[in-house]
């Protein structure tokens, strides 16, 4: 789950409050401005958000989660930059559930070196990986040189009708019913991340 922290209070990536217990944070200092997600191993993203979500869950299940680190927006130069400055708040905050990530980086000079890591990261069981520039400064908002690659999967259906949005999405497409075209007795509902490209027949 993303977790930015600013000024020693953590958020969700959409804005709203995530609840830490102090205890948590340990020594992090009080002005500290850190990126990164919280984390109970692959599979277990429920189970965080079952946490996470509480106002006030003790610091013994807070202790089954760990925060990865993978950025300090406020520093200034490259990621690398980022990282050390990062590893150095992190070595004196006394907090032995963050994590700044140091393994597994590797310089892409090819879409080859990208397609290997992303099999062998699949294979893991992870959801994709991110590519960033070494060197260039932070930005604010989606930018190219930082990018999120995920796994996708492809399957064709056919679309047989909707359901109607919800709050914010009211009077839009809530998600979209459709059945396999390979297995027409299979229905099933696409809607939010999905990728959906529309074909006429």
């Amino acid at each position: 789950m993303r977790c930015i922290v600013v000024d020693g209070k953590a958020y969700s990536r959409a804005g709203n409050s995530i609840y830490v217990p102090t205890e948590f944070w340990g020594d992090l200092p009080d002005t500290t401005c850190l990126d990164g997600e919280l984390w109970m191993g692959r599979g277990k993203f429920q189970n965080c958000v079952s946490i996470t979500k509480r106002h006030a869950a003790p610091i013994s299940e807070w202790n089954k989660v760990t925060y990865m680190i993978f950025d300090s927006p406020k520093t200034a130069g490259g990621i690398e930059a980022h990282l050390a400055h990062a590893r150095s708040i992190v070595a004196q905050a006394n907090a032995p559930k963050l994590r700044v990530i140091t393994t597994e980086r590797i310089l892409a000079t090819a879409l080859v070196d990208i397609d290997r890591r992303m099999k062998i990261k699949k294979e893991e069981g992870a959801g994709g990986i991110m590519l960033c520039h070494p060197t260039n400064a932070f930005k604010k908002g989606r930018v190219s040189d930082l990018l999120k690659v995920k796994h996708v999967e492809e399957i064709d259906a056919v679309v047989i009708g909707y359901t109607e949005g919800e709050g914010q999405h009211e009077g839009a497409i809530g998600a979209l019913k459709v059945e396999l075209s390979s297995d027409r007795s299979k229905k099933f509902k696409v809607g939010g991340g999905a990728l959906v490209t529309l074909r006429g027949s």
